[in-house]
């Protein structure tokens, strides 16, 4: 019901799904820019070791924390992004890439942050009208 009343939608990086429904049902869609978290950064640099790659107790390993559920890899949505971009579907929030994200707030529910940045935004928005 949010997306289908919304003319614009904001979606941060990491929800692929509201990324879809959003672009499913035709609205033009801001992703706001994450971090990538301390683990992510070190489990893809671990991946990419040709000693990770070749180590078959690791791999097994690794597969077991996945199967259990204790561990999710990170997820490479670059590829997504990508595509969405240079079909116009997307754009970045603020202009922020994410290797320039924004940075989050020390308090997680303090988002005046962001609020003011979207106030701006519009103020900017109808006075380009």
């Amino acid at each position: 019901m949010f997306i289908d009343s919304s003319q614009e939608v904001l979606v941060t990086s990491d929800s692929v799904s509201m990324i879809a429904d959003a672009c499913k049902n035709n609205k033009f869609v801001r992703i706001i820019a994450l971090p990538s978290t301390f683990w992510n950064k070190l489990i893809e640099k671990l991946r990419q070791t040709k000693f990770i790659r070749s180590n078959k107790i690791i791999q097994s390993f690794l597969s077991f924390l996945i199967k259990k559920g204790i561990w999710t890899p990170p997820r490479n949505i670059k590829n997504l992004h990508a595509q969405l971009l240079e079909k116009k579907i997307v754009n970045w929030f603020d202009n922020k890439l994410p290797e320039n994200p924004i940075k989050p707030v020390k308090n997680t529910y303090n988002y005046s942050n962001l609020i003011a940045i979207l106030n701006q935004n519009i103020r900017n928005k109808i006075n380009d009208n």
